[in-house]
């Protein structure tokens, strides 16, 4: 059995990160084995805090009812979901608005990963090789250009730190330094 819990109302008297857990809990001990928390949207005159989940998702909430539990809510892309599920936020991630605006979401993240494990039409197989294919290359290339960004930001800490600027020159022994970078 599962149950729909809504976290917070995000409203003054609404339900609050206490409540969602006692729910959680009593829900736990009526023989639920998952918990599916979202947050929100139950109010008309709430105020959410986007893209933010709410405490108890934060924190684990299944561990804490006792119960098996879902995430889900403002999730746009896979590392999210590999995020929530290597930290142990949740058991299990529920995806609902990226499927309607992206129903190969599911599709490209396993070939992003490289993951063969989901069902495909045999008249379709060519076209998930390509997609892994096409999915390694980009993965390379978005950890290279990750890379050169990380040596970007450290080279010139490096330099301002051994007292090097970026509009420091010498000529002939001495140094002239035009502006205020030490």
């Amino acid at each position: 059995m599962s149950v729909c819990i809504s976290a917070t109302d995000w409203q003054e008297g609404g339900i609050n990160e206490a409540d969602s857990v006692a729910i959680s809990k009593v829900s736990a001990e009526a023989g639920c084995d998952l918990i599916d928390v979202s947050a929100g949207q139950t109010l008309s005159g709430q105020k959410p805090v986007w893209p933010h989940v709410p405490g108890p998702v934060r924190r684990g909430d299944p561990q804490r009812a006792e119960t098996g539990g879902d995430g889900l809510g403002a999730i746009t892309e896979p590392a999210q979901v590999n995020t929530i599920l290597h930290t142990r936020r949740a058991d299990l991630v529920a995806l609902g608005r990226p499927h309607l605006w992206h129903p190969y979401f599911t599709r490209e993240a396993a070939a992003w990963y490289d993951t063969h494990n989901q069902h495909w039409l045999k008249r379709y197989l060519a076209g998930r090789d390509q997609a892994h294919r096409e999915f390694a290359k980009k993965r390379e290339q978005d950890i290279e250009t990750r890379r050169r960004q990380d040596r970007a930001r450290v080279i010139p800490a490096t330099l301002r730190h051994h007292g090097i600027g970026a509009r420091r020159r010498s000529r002939g022994g001495r140094c002239f330094n035009k502006g205020a970078i030490p």
